[in-house]
């Protein structure tokens, strides 16, 4: 199986216990997560062999982060140590009507002094296959944005397949300084996750319905793949979501799924981990890879952190009805 690749920043993620407000606790549980490395750890738990692209201090938090890594078998070939310190985050868990609250601490962070010639490509690039990044590391830093689009340009000269999620970050950036960037990264990617509020807003493309800005986008970039969820938000604690993929004049879906939530942090990432998972496999598997990222999304909103770490067989038995415990 080939390697999968992804370029980020991973973080400590610092939430109240039992859903209290940050300004009203004195306990936090902690937690390593970032979206990119977030998938990865999904992918690896599936089996396959991968490596992360990051920078990290060199302190007792970042060998924590490696731990972290090596624990869950992601590779490290790329991960430089250096810079200032590990960017924080803050999650307040949401309940009922009370939405979850996330305060960044991540300007200054080690990633963000990340340059290509600390990289060894050819050794992080070995027998590669799919290369991932997504909008939220060109919005952290100038320097983070640069480095995602030479390594972008890297797979392709490598003939990887590239997948980009534009994961769009209020916080981060405006709607307007984003939209240079996804623009100059698009024609390099393969396989894109979004959906039509991101083909209008970023890329300045808009057609009479829907379905014809989607084709408008995947003939303009030559995208094999535009995926998304589409969720329905009943409250913080219970929604439903159902997975979409479409190609030229052409689209799959599977049913809609209602769920309760434990947390909801880093179930994109988990469903990209298994739609990566089937296509670095048959990139022809559309449907197979819909289920596969529909049911890790699933299951991420019953675990607690930012990471599933579940294997392929748990994925294959998971069933949407529920089941008893499994003796």
């Amino acid at each position: 199986m080939k390697k999968i690749t992804a370029f980020g920043e991973i973080m400590m993620r610092i939430s109240p216990k039992d859903n209290m407000l940050i300004e009203d606790t004195d306990q936090f549980d902690t937690y390593y997560g970032g979206t990119e490395s977030n998938t990865l750890v999904t992918l690896s738990a599936l089996g396959n062999k991968t490596t992360y692209i990051t920078k990290i201090p060199s302190d007792s938090l970042g060998k924590g982060v490696v731990r972290h890594l090596r624990k869950h078998n992601v590779g490290l070939e790329g991960v430089v140590f250096g810079g200032d310190g590990l960017g924080l985050y803050f999650m307040e868990q949401g309940f009922g009507q009370r939405p979850s609250k996330v305060i960044y601490h991540r300007k200054g962070s080690s990633v963000n002094t990340l340059t290509i010639d600390e990289l060894d490509l050819d050794l992080i690039f070995e027998n590669a296959n799919w290369f991932h990044v997504t909008g939220i590391s060109l919005a952290i830093s100038q320097n983070a944005k640069e480095l995602s689009l030479e390594l972008v340009k890297e797979a392709k000269k490598r003939n990887m397949i590239v997948s980009f999620d534009f994961n769009y970050r209020s916080k981060l950036w405006t709607i307007e300084e984003a939209r240079d960037t996804y623009m100059e990264i698009m024609p390099y990617i393969d396989v894109c996750f979004g959906n039509v509020f991101d083909i209008n807003n970023f890329l300045l493309i808009k057609e009479n319905t829907n379905e014809l800005t989607i084709n408008k986008l995947l003939s303009m970039y030559n995208i094999k793949y535009l995926i998304n969820t589409k969720r329905d938000i009943i409250n913080s604690n219970s929604h439903k979501i159902s997975a979409h993929a479409y190609t030229l004049n052409n689209q799959h879906h599977t049913d809609e799924a209602s769920f309760e939530i434990l947390d909801r942090i880093g179930a994109g990432d988990a469903f990209v981990a298994g739609v990566v998972h089937v296509l670095n496999q048959n990139i022809n598997d559309i449907d197979k890879a819909l289920e596969y990222g529909m049911k890790c999304d699933i299951l991420k909103h019953f675990v607690k952190g930012d990471i599933l770490s579940i294997t392929q067989e748990e994925i294959e038995n998971f069933k949407l009805e529920g089941q008893d415990v499994v003796r």
